[in-house]
């Protein structure tokens, strides 16, 4: 609106001033041609030239506007100009004031829509962005004349798309295996029927030993590069101290505690030496200079600590493999396939070792048996064969794939296991003894390779053969195979003390039940043990007093 001009403002005949009276579209500040918000244009023409007569409001100049031809001079502002009675009365329009009519909290509102309007008015449609989708106001039904439009069905909701199928479970990367342990099982069997020289076939039981440790290692150790990224030599150390060597102690300490009570002394002294060298971890080397001969066990000549020289070497295999490991991943950046190939090279080198030896005129069959590096090779195939298992796994779990039951890899995993074990078991027959000259030309490698190859197709742990060696007893005697293989000697060594006259095949029977069940109560108690969490702080001080207990009554023996 504008402004009332101040009092001493001249009016248009230069008198002072004069009444200020506001056009009606001047007072409401719109025409038909620019529509408030909610309306549409009522069309050109200006408000109230045609509406409320012919004659218009503002042809004169009163400042801008003025009534010449109704000028109200005489008649002081409100009284009748804008009151009850004045412009509204002559005009005919209603005589209350707007604001009682409620048109708005001010005096001066907007004025009611004239009637012929009705029912053209629609919804002002707001403004919205070019690029934004336009979305109509809703229309709002309780206001006279204005017809809802119907609101569009809402679109179906589109169908759910099929769930894809879910990938098929890929083939478990595993470290253990059951119809493995059966194997073990076998293995320590043959070694106790050997041992009591009730049949001279059971040679290779040892061997097989060998090449499980291999196999069994290598696997967990490359699992745990590709779980880890590296090697944690430390951790693998304590979980093989936790292992071994506790077992080891207790039947040192029982065979040397019975020796010194029961034993001659010309055993006491073969005794003590054993124990020593078991205790060092060189029990191999230390009866290669003492001379002594790897017998063939006959009755009346078992000595309970003859057979710990295999634990020795395996325990060197333990100390000098994982740190080649070490290396040999750090050099090839972790990839498993070039340690993989160097291990296969090793294991052939080490394959020439007896040989290149006997071509040379070392016809020592204790040497040529007990040494570590012409043994080498059962522990190397057996790493040999664990990197082959972990590469067919892998690719089997990255394919997404296990493998058909009724496959052709499948038949050839099972029929390649039977043909090698069934090798095996021939040339234990057939090589009745460690002083034949063809095991030193190459057939100690021709048992790993055949060992090896058992143990790789058994990783399936499918076939007739996985199913004969997954039965509960030869499972668990596998599983327990290490205590067995420590305490079956004392055992024999025992009842031959207490019964010189027995039987070989009563002694396999009844020494094999009382190794049994020692060997369960053994495994089991100490089972707990290991399963707790050893601090270095503690642990190594007790067990390095236990074995220089042990040591101090091993030299007790040699006087």
């Amino acid at each position: 609106m504008r402004r009332r001009p101040p009092a001493d403002h001249p009016g248009p005949d230069g008198h002072g001033q004069q009444p200020y009276v506001q056009t009606y579209g001047e007072t409401y500040g719109e025409t038909y041609a620019e529509p408030h918000e909610g309306q549409e244009q009522y069309g050109q023409e200006q408000y109230g030239q045609e509406q409320y007569g012919q004659e218009q409001y503002g042809q004169g100049q009163y400042g801008q506007h003025g009534y010449q031809q109704q000028p109200y001079p005489q008649q002081p502002y409100g009284q009748h100009s804008y009151g009850q009675q004045g412009y509204a009365q002559q005009q005919g329009y209603p005589q209350q004031p707007y604001r009682q009519q409620g048109y708005g909290q001010q005096q001066y509102s907007r004025p009611p829509v004239p009637q012929q309007y009705v029912g053209q008015i629609a919804p002002r449609q707001p403004q919205h962005h070019p690029y934004e989708p336009y979305a109509p106001e809703p229309i709002d039904g309780g206001i006279p004349g204005r017809v809802r439009r119907p609101e569009p069905e809402p679109e179906p909701a589109p169908a759910p798309a099929p769930r894809p199928e879910p990938p098929p479970e890929p083939a478990p990367m595993r470290t253990r295996f059951g119809a493995v342990d059966g194997l073990r099982g076998l293995a320590i069997l043959s070694v106790l029927l050997y041992h009591t020289n009730w049949f001279s076939s059971g040679l290779f039981g040892v061997d097989a030993f060998f090449v499980l440790s291999g196999f069994l290692t290598t696997l967990v150790l490359t699992r745990e590069v590709e779980r880890t990224g590296r090697i944690r030599i430390g951790r693998f150390y304590r979980r093989r101290f936790k292992r071994l060597l506790p077992g080891l102690l207790v039947t040192l300490a029982l065979v040397v505690a019975v020796s010194r009570l029961t034993s001659p002394p010309k055993e006491a002294r073969v005794i003590s030496e054993q124990a020593l060298g078991a205790l060092l971890q060189v029990g191999n080397w230390a009866q290669i200079a003492r001379g002594d001969a790897y017998s063939d066990h006959h009755v009346g000549t078992v000595q309970p600590l003859s057979a710990l020289w295999s634990l020795s070497l395996t325990e060197q295999f333990y100390v000098v493999w994982p740190l080649v490991l070490v290396v040999s991943f750090a050099v090839f950046r972790r990839h498993v396939l070039p340690v993989a190939v160097l291990t296969v090279l090793i294991c052939g080198a080490s394959a020439l070792v007896a040989p290149v030896l006997w071509r040379r005129g070392v016809h020592d069959a204790d040497y040529l048996y007990l040494a570590t590096h012409t043994r080498a090779v059962a522990f190397m195939a057996g790493a040999a064969a664990a990197f082959v298992v972990y590469l067919v796994q892998r690719r089997a779990h990255r394919s997404g794939r296990r493998q058909a039951k009724g496959g052709f890899a499948y038949h050839l995993a099972s029929l390649t296991a039977i043909a090698s074990l069934a090798g095996v078991i021939y040339l234990s027959v057939e090589v009745s003894t460690y002083h034949d000259p063809r095991l030193y030309k190459g057939g100690l490698a021709v048992i790993a390779f055949l060992i090896a190859l058992t143990a790789a197709c058994l990783s399936t742990d499918r076939g007739p053969l996985a199913r004969v060696l997954q039965m509960k007893p030869l499972m668990e005697i596998g599983q327990i195979s290490y205590s067995m293989y420590l305490l079956h000697l004392p055992v024999y060594w025992l009842l031959l003390m207490l019964s010189p006259d027995l039987k070989p095949y009563a002694l396999f029977i009844l020494g094999t039940g009382l190794t049994w069940l020692a060997a369960m109560i053994m495994h089991y108690t100490l089972e707990r043990s290991r399963a707790r969490d050893w601090r270095p702080i503690t642990a190594v001080p007790l067990f390095a007093a236990a074995s220089l207990a042990i040591a101090a009554g091993a030299h007790q023996l040699q006087r």
